[in-house]
């Protein structure tokens, strides 16, 4: 389960994560033995809160990393973007790099945003 309670260095423990609601978001997050999931469906149906859930579940492991993908900077930056639901979920349990739209845990976890048309360029220049 998520719950589970980080502290920051030398302090006192923070409120746990939230749990995701039941549903599809709550399958999605349940879906642990396989490599893909597609998860779709209209705005507000909790597709963006479930993908930062599921990066918070690898955040003890150290070195791991995340890079969660939009279309867009504005996507992430723009109020209500993906930026602003991370800060309602990581405020506490990590520091946030705006600059680098970047998420450091206290055992060196991160979880990055990056607009979706630098991975375009770079599997293109791969290819």
């Amino acid at each position: 389960m998520i719950r589970n309670r980080i502290t920051r260095v030398g302090e006192s423990v923070v409120e746990p994560y939230p749990g995701p609601q039941a549903g599809p978001q709550s399958q999605f997050l349940s879906a642990d033995d396989v490599d893909i999931v597609i998860y779709g469906g209209a705005a507000g149906g909790g597709k963006t809160f479930g993908l930062l859930l599921d990066a918070v579940k690898h955040t003890k492991v150290k070195g791991f990393g995340a890079v969660i993908f939009r279309r867009t900077s504005k996507q992430i930056r723009n109020e209500g973007g993906l930026w602003d639901e991370a800060l309602k979920l990581y405020a506490g349990h990590a520091e946030p790099k705006s600059t680098l739209l970047t998420w450091l845990f206290p055992n060196g976890t991160k979880i990055s945003f990056a607009a979706a048309r630098m991975l375009v360029a770079l599997c293109r220049a791969v290819i």
